[in-house]
């Protein structure tokens, strides 16, 4: 049988909108659902959003990308505008 793809979820968050959270939030519940993943890391500018979270998901969460990067991830869920895919992408 396969390991588990372990998952980082990058969140950005939006001064006075919750669009990256609500996307984030989608993401986060469609990975749940898979038989061949986990989510491993919440990653948000938010902290209380972050914890809030991953409290929800059974994970760890950090607003610093580097750490959750830096653990055994196999994959990045960019969940970001579109104009921050670049910059998470040249990240992970």
């Amino acid at each position: 049988m396969p390991r588990d793809v372990r998952v980082a979820h990058m969140f950005k968050s939006m001064k006075n909108k919750c669009l990256a959270g609500a996307i984030g939030q989608i993401h986060a519940e469609a990975i749940g659902r898979l038989d061949d993943a986990r989510l491993a890391w919440i990653v948000d500018a938010d902290p209380e959003r972050a914890e809030r979270t991953a409290a929800a998901h059974g994970c760890r969460w950090t607003t610093d990308a580097s750490e959750a990067l830096a653990a055994d991830v196999d994959a990045v869920v960019a969940a970001v505008p579109t104009h921050h895919h670049r910059a998470v992408v040249e990240l992970a």
